[in-house]
């Protein structure tokens, strides 16, 4: 896992909707990734709008995975500045369990 460099890197852990900046003029609903090693990013399709809703499909698809409370994901983007700028997404079974598309071992 990258530490936030300029190379994608994949990322995982669960993907929600929450508040981010209480109190404070940016204060929004959007999507964050809380990662499998703690950290905490907000999340953005690469190329979406800063904020405000991504009314692509692509983005519709990645909020899709936040619903519901959240889902376990894998990520690959760049971050930047605190904001995973996701290239890619898939979602992944619970650690240690295997997704409902993985081949049964």
């Amino acid at each position: 896992m990258s530490t936030g460099g300029n190379e994608p890197a994949e990322f995982t852990g669960r993907l929600m909707r929450t508040d981010i900046a209480p109190g404070s003029k940016s204060e929004r609903e959007a999507l964050v990734l809380e990662t499998d090693d703690g950290r905490v990013l907000s999340v953005r399709r690469r190329g979406g709008p800063a904020y405000g809703i991504d009314e692509s499909v692509e983005g519709a698809s990645l909020a899709a995975l936040a619903a519901g409370g959240g889902s376990r994901v894998a990520l690959t983007g760049t971050v930047l500045a605190g904001t995973l700028l996701a290239d890619a997404w898939r979602p992944i079974g619970l650690q240690g369990e295997a997704a409902p598309d993985d081949p049964p071992e």
